[in-house]
């Protein structure tokens, strides 16, 4: 098989009306806020061709908030046209009949955000009035418009943890496709969870499962050794897989391309895909060279991948270190 991304993400507007608590903007591209120039149309044509030439098969457009672009169904239409899989996030909170029908036939996958179970609590969380509202409408709008996959995406802070059911009852009340949970990245050097939660997490998702026949997961990296039951983690994580550049790779408003979005590293120029990807970073991340030296023999090392490389870095100093949630005596 070609050594080549699954998926190109493109930030393609840095702005955003929503002022989510833990957006992980904050550690990349809006350290600074979210004044900064967005790619002209054009210029986004020329990525889209460099990622259809280089044989990638999926693009994400993403943000901020990619709707707010007006150009969005343009850009979205052009990438369909080259053949590419389109993937859109968004807070869906500009999604009426009217943009869910522009969507139609020119997107094939949606990842919407549902961060809690009440409307007053989304609202605080992401700044929006009634936002929850929103997005409940939004995916039954763009279902009724046949979007192909509509997916929902919960971070796991502590009280979404520990409230799950709750929400589990609120997203499995729309016809949404998939639902997936992310462990929270740091924006600062604190330690979000623990291994209590985390347990406590991977037991809610396996009674989920049973009880839904819902195949719900952790799509980020999170060290299996985090709970002495590695295999649990196992069965419900994806682990990182789809992080630090291992199959995907994002550009950000600022032209950095970089292995995540939230890993601040540039390691290429946005219209030349493969030889970011192929840049001595990626391949180091790619070769597991940057993983702590107590992972190496363990038997989850391949899908676990050490667990997050930029939470290592952000709390313990280096991609080398360990992981925040690790603790290798469960190794």
């Amino acid at each position: 098989m070609p050594d080549l991304p699954e998926e190109v993400m493109i930030e393609v507007e840095p702005k955003c009306n929503f002022k989510c608590q833990f957006c992980f903007n904050q550690v990349s591209f809006a350290q600074n806020g979210r004044d900064i120039k967005s790619f002209s149309t054009s210029y986004l044509k020329k990525i889209i061709d460099n990622v259809s030439d280089s044989g990638v098969g999926i693009i994400r457009f993403t943000g901020g908030e990619p709707l707010l672009r007006k150009d969005i169904f343009t850009l979205l239409k052009y990438a369909k046209g080259k053949g590419l899989e389109t993937r859109l996030n968004t807070n869906s909170s500009l999604i009426d009949n009217r943009v869910a029908g522009k969507l139609k036939g020119i997107v094939d996958n949606i990842l919407i955000p549902i961060e809690s179970w009440t409307n007053a609590k989304e609202s605080k969380i992401t700044g929006f009035k009634n936002a929850l509202k929103k997005k409940v409408k939004a995916i039954e709008l763009l279902k009724k418009q046949e979007i192909p996959i509509v997916r929902a995406g919960t971070v796991a802070t502590k009280e979404n943890i520990l409230n799950l059911d709750q929400i589990a009852q609120l997203v499995f009340s729309l016809p949404i496709d998939e639902w997936e949970l992310y462990r929270p990245i740091p924006i600062n050097k604190k330690k979000i969870l623990d291994s209590h939660l985390i347990n406590f997490l991977a037991d809610k998702l396996i009674d989920l499962r049973k009880n839904s026949n819902r195949n719900i997961y952790i799509a980020n990296a999170i060290p299996f050794c985090s709970i002495k039951d590695l295999n649990k983690l196992n069965a419900v994580s994806k682990g990182a897989l789809y992080d630090d550049g291992h199959r995907r790779i994002v550009i950000d408003p600022r032209g950095f391309i970089k292995p995540h979005y939230f890993m601040d590293e540039n390691i290429g120029q946005p219209t030349d895909i493969l030889s970011a990807w192929q840049s001595n970073f990626m391949k180091k991340m790619r070769k597991l060279e940057f993983i702590p030296k107590e992972c190496e023999a363990c038997p989850f090392v391949f899908k676990c991948r050490g667990g997050s490389r930029q939470a290592a870095k952000m709390i313990n100093g280096n991609y080398k270190c360990q992981d925040p949630l690790a603790n290798f005596k469960n190794l």
